[in-house]
């Protein structure tokens, strides 16, 4: 089964699909009444073997099986990134809500900085399209500046680093002080 086209040709593998119980405590007897799960196994071209249990429902097909099973790498590739880039994992606290407030964070960042990237890439392609209009409606060519690229694109406005982009979230959460108010005044000196 092909699921998508890759960088060198299309990703595809073999599945089965089957209904599977489970088999813990088979000796004691505790497995008796145990409800069905679904067993999805991938076998690539190049031999490697996978395996996933599920909880689907009885009549849900192959196709769609591996269709939800296809789904979770741009799930885990969005972990990995908010690790590596972003400090998922460098929260260094000890409590529950301290951890809570730096993943809070750390996906505020993440989902700021896709929207910009679809942003960006958004822009380029609406520019390629008007530059590709004007080029039809003027047949020619079109002189270039000494010493850069007239196709490259540059974004708009200020360029997109990791302190700015954790400062901008951090903006919005901070408590904002009402100057009439004496009390909020003296927090506000602090």
């Amino acid at each position: 089964m092909t699921w998508r086209q890759g960088t060198k040709g299309p990703l595809s593998a073999r599945f089965a699909w089957l209904r599977v119980w489970p088999a813990y405590g088979w000796e004691a007897g505790e497995c008796a009444g145990a409800q069905p799960h679904w067993l999805l196994i991938e076998q690539r071209d190049e031999g490697s073997v996978r395996y996933a249990f599920s909880n689907l429902p009885a009549n849900t097909s192959r196709i769609a099986a591996v269709r939800y099973w296809r789904r979770r790498l741009p799930v885990e590739q969005g972990y990995q990134q908010m690790k590596e880039a972003l400090g998922l994992d460098h929260f260094e606290g000890r409590s529950w809500h301290g951890f809570y407030r730096h993943a809070v964070l750390v996906m505020m960042a993440y989902g700021f900085l896709t929207l910009e990237r679809l942003r960006l890439q958004e822009e380029a392609q609406q520019q390629q399209q008007q530059q590709e209009a004007d080029r039809s409606a003027n047949p020619a060519p079109a002189r270039r500046k000494k010493g850069r690229c007239a196709d490259r694109h540059e974004p708009s406005g200020p360029r997109l680093t990791l302190p700015a982009v954790r400062r901008a979230p951090q903006r919005f959460l901070l408590p904002t002080y009402h100057l009439n108010c004496p009390y909020c005044r003296a927090l506000a000196h602090r």
